[in-house]
């Protein structure tokens, strides 16, 4: 007889690509620059091996990271659904945990692909360190093209705060 136990999540938070620094225009309309296109295959071979079970991406619907998403997308389940969300452009903690809140429990991976502040703020606001002592999840920040692994802890119903513990994270290669 089979062990049955909670389901392993795993939540995998990727900030964007760096970015055009061009002057005029919408903000949300800026494409990834030079750098940005060249760190993407190195983003996509980290994930690789680690998105089996990605079953859903939520995604800021700004330029930038729906040009970041389309440049991993090949290593990503052909049965993964992907969300653009308008809301996700310059959201806060709250509104990326209320949509992996809206996960189905079968989901065991998801991705999330957006900004900072917001993205930074979740992965401390996940999983902030035990002690008050230790260094922060994040150990350089995180700056564009960086992925953080999380370990989730509970139910996608129940992921608030220190329901998670970092596992991975991969810093980009190339500066902007």
């Amino acid at each position: 007889m089979a062990a049955s136990g909670p389901v392993p999540r795993r939540l995998l938070i990727l900030r964007h690509a760096a970015a055009s620094h061009r002057i005029g225009g919408s903000d949300h309309r800026r494409p990834l620059s030079a750098a940005g296109e060249r760190e993407l295959p190195a983003i996509s071979t980290w994930l690789a091996p680690r998105a089996g079970g990605i079953r859903a991406v939520y995604v800021s619907s700004a330029l930038r990271a729906l040009a970041t998403l389309d440049g991993v997308a090949d290593v990503l389940p052909a049965t993964t659904s992907i969300v653009p969300d308008d809301a996700l452009y310059g959201a806060g903690t709250s509104t990326w945990i209320e949509r992996c809140q809206q996960l189905d429990a079968s989901i065991p991976a998801a991705l999330l692909v957006g900004h900072n502040p917001g993205l930074e703020g979740l992965v401390h606001e996940l999983a902030p360190p035990a002690d008050p002592q230790a260094p922060a999840p994040l150990p350089r920040g995180f700056p564009p093209g960086a992925v953080a692994q999380l370990r989730v802890e509970v139910t996608w119903q129940e992921l608030g705060y220190a329901t998670c513990v970092v596992e991975e994270v991969r810093l980009p290669t190339t500066r902007p």
